[in-house]
């Protein structure tokens, strides 16, 4: 009896908790459309100009659009922007070369047609040695809000130009990835200071998109560039024995025919460093003596996240060659590695950071500045001089034997 009357109240029941579980089965369904969307939709990109490859004489405007348009760039040393550029053809990219600048002058320029830009400026570099500045990073893959705040810091310090240590995003063969971890963040300051980057392991074929989004002297991967009285000096430092051996014939003669005051060389991975990713045996072998010998003051890399300088290295049998200070500047986004304490660091800090290096003539002054905008670390050079400390390369290598790990990817 009891039964028969539950019977129905049972029957709804069940009809209310059937409905609930397809109603709950619905909104999973749907939360799973909208993730699976989100990872595997086309990543819009960001559409901006900006500056590359500047010169006292020229300078190149790279245009960035979301679909294929025909476009138009006015420049000139106004704001009018007198002065006309068309790209007739309908592409996602257009690269405006700009010749018969003016040295050290400030040049205006809009971009017009399906898209339309403000107007933005640049500056040529100078044709003899002046006063200038530079910004130093790396490593901020795959954390675009940290990049974003490292950018703010650039924009606040408004070095002439940008040099890349690089990892700039967590897969360079993802060209949606390229707008939301490198050239978002970097919307404000592209567009007025030119970047120098050097090829770094995340960031894809060093011909694919690598190479098609920026216009960079020589070949755009193994290349240098000339700005006041320094010359600066870059290549590929993930290649193997082969060619790293010829990276170092290139560089030994490049540093060799240079006559700036200072010759500063960058790359991503680091031939010393006490950080989590072990010193490059190969790298080292090929450019550490090339170093030296001509003379080098000071080397930038990447691959360990954070912070270190080292005392200046130089190996006993090196007869006649100078020490080099090395700088892992690798803070710019991605999760910071510890550091060992060794000898032959001055100071090593797991710090997402930016580093600035101001050169007046034959001095030099750097700075490595935390995202709270602290300085934490200065570092005084004179072209002549010495650094205060100094350790043989042998016992740096001596003491990494402990470490005996391959280098991680």
């Amino acid at each position: 009896m009891l039964d028969r009357i539950l019977r129905p109240a049972k029957t709804i029941c069940a009809k209310v908790l059937s409905r609930r579980r397809y109603l709950l089965l619905g909104a999973g369904l749907a939360l799973l459309i909208v993730v699976l969307y989100a990872t595997l939709a086309p990543k819009a990109a960001v559409e901006m100009p900006y500056v590359q490859n500047v010169s006292p004489h020229s300078a190149t405007i790279v245009l960035r659009l979301r679909k294929a348009r025909a476009a138009e760039l006015r420049y000139g040393p106004t704001r009018k922007c007198p002065q006309v550029q068309f790209a007739g053809t309908q592409e996602t990219l257009h690269k405006f070369v700009l010749d018969g600048l003016s040295p050290g002058t400030t040049y205006y320029y809009k971009v017009g047609g399906g898209f339309r830009s403000g107007v933005h400026r640049f500056t040529t570099a100078p044709s003899g040695p002046e006063p200038f500045k530079f910004v130093v990073y790396g490593d901020n893959r795959g954390y675009p809000e940290r990049h974003s705040a490292v950018a703010r810091l650039i924009q606040k310090e408004a070095p002439d130009f940008i040099l890349h240590t690089g990892d700039l995003l967590d897969n360079g063969d993802d060209y949606g990835l390229w707008g939301t971890e490198f050239f978002g963040p970097l919307k404000e300051v592209l567009p007025g200071i030119p970047l120098y980057p050097t090829h770094g392991n995340h960031d894809g074929s060093p011909t694919g998109n690598y190479k098609k989004l920026f216009s960079l002297p020589g070949d755009g991967i193994r290349y240098s560039f000339r700005w006041s009285n320094a010359e600066f000096f870059t290549f590929d430092s993930d290649v193997k024995a082969g060619a790293l051996l010829d990276a170092a014939k290139w560089l030994d003669e490049q540093l060799a025919a240079s006559k700036a005051d200072w010759k500063i060389v960058w790359s991503h991975y680091p031939i010393f460093s006490s950080g989590e990713h072990t010193m490059h045996t190969g790298l080292r072998e090929a450019i550490e003596p090339v170093l030296s010998r001509n003379r080098v003051p000071i080397v930038f890399a990447g691959h360990n996240h954070g912070y270190e300088r080292t005392v200046g290295i130089v190996s006993r049998s090196c007869e006649g060659c100078a020490p080099v200070q090395y700088v892992i500047t690798g803070g710019g986004g991605a999760n910071v590695h510890s550091f060992r304490k060794v000898t032959w660091d001055e100071l090593a800090l797991p710090i997402h950071h930016i580093c600035t290096v101001a050169v007046n003539g034959r001095h030099l002054s750097f700075a490595a500045i935390g995202l709270d905008g602290k300085v934490f670390d200065r570092l005084e050079l004179d072209r002549d001089g010495k650094p205060a400390r100094t350790a043989y390369a042998e016992d740096v290598i001596r003491d990494e034997v402990f470490r005996s790990r391959a280098v991680p990817e």
